[in-house]
């Protein structure tokens, strides 16, 4: 069974003179045939840590939060592992009025988009998949919106669709490191991250509205 975990990083906010709304957004999916390895890389950083650093961790790696030591011992260790990451952009510089219409339909639209590259280049349709994606909403009715929407969109056969909590999930630990990797070196220019796990991207696509 393929997996597909999915965070995003940035924003939908369309006032750019504000400093806190990021010029990009962008959707990261991480991919595999089996998520054990990558659970067991970020198994492994708690296991390096001090007893005082894994309790101020509660169980959960989020890349905000971690040393650059930290990031950077995860992503060699996710570049060792058969994985695939694909990324979709979006430059709200270069976009049109839709921007400003509903962020969770625009969200839906993002990930459906990604999921539909990602599913593309996988060559045993038969094979089930999976996607796990982090809840973004408390809501119940938005985040079955998302399923939903996923659900109409995907047409592969038994594909199971997930929203949970990212502290509870380590494969979406994981990818919410990579995807603020991705997002640094888009937004801030800064490739020291991504530099690491390169050998596993498979494209950054541009997406506009």
């Amino acid at each position: 069974m393929t997996t597909i975990f999915l965070d995003e990083s940035g924003d939908l906010g369309t006032d750019l003179s504000k400093r806190a709304t990021s010029r990009h957004f962008i959707l990261t999916a991480l991919v595999c045939d089996d998520p054990r390895p990558v659970e067991n890389a970020v198994k492994q950083i708690f296991r390096g840590f001090s007893k005082t650093e894994r309790k101020n961790h509660h169980g959960s790696l989020h890349a905000t939060h971690e040393t650059a030591a930290t990031r950077r011992r995860l992503l060699t260790a996710l570049s060792k592992i058969d994985i695939l990451i694909y990324i979709v952009r979006l430059d709200k510089r270069e976009s049109g009025a839709k921007l400003r219409g509903n962020p969770q339909d625009l969200y839906n639209s993002f990930a459906a988009t990604l999921i539909g590259q990602c599913v593309a280049q996988q060559h045993n349709d038969e094979d089930g998949l999976r996607i796990v994606a982090s809840q973004r909403e408390t809501k119940s009715l938005l985040n079955q919106d998302f399923v939903s929407y996923l659900e109409s969109q995907v047409t592969r056969p038994a594909t199971r669709i997930e929203i949970r909590p990212a502290t509870n999930d380590k494969g979406l630990q994981a990818v919410d490191i990579v995807s603020w990797s991705y997002f640094r070196q888009i937004e801030r220019h800064d490739g020291s991250y991504t530099s690491l796990i390169d050998s596993r991207l498979q494209g950054i696509s541009e997406v506009s509205y």
